[in-house]
């Protein structure tokens, strides 16, 4: 599994590109990929045994 950090930058970036992107489309794709690595950081954490934040 990526390291936790990895994951909270790029979901960072994705939500820093959508909130840039210069179309409908490019938004919301940016977005459900911050949406998915939001996933995966509720995956790590729960692996880890971390409570939601």
């Amino acid at each position: 599994m990526p390291d936790l950090n990895h994951l909270l930058h790029r979901q960072q970036q994705e939500l820093l590109f959508a909130q840039a992107a210069s179309s409908t489309e490019a938004r919301l794709a940016h977005q459900a990929l911050a949406r998915a690595y939001g996933r995966k950081i509720a995956d790590h954490r729960r692996e880890m045994g971390v409570a939601s934040l």
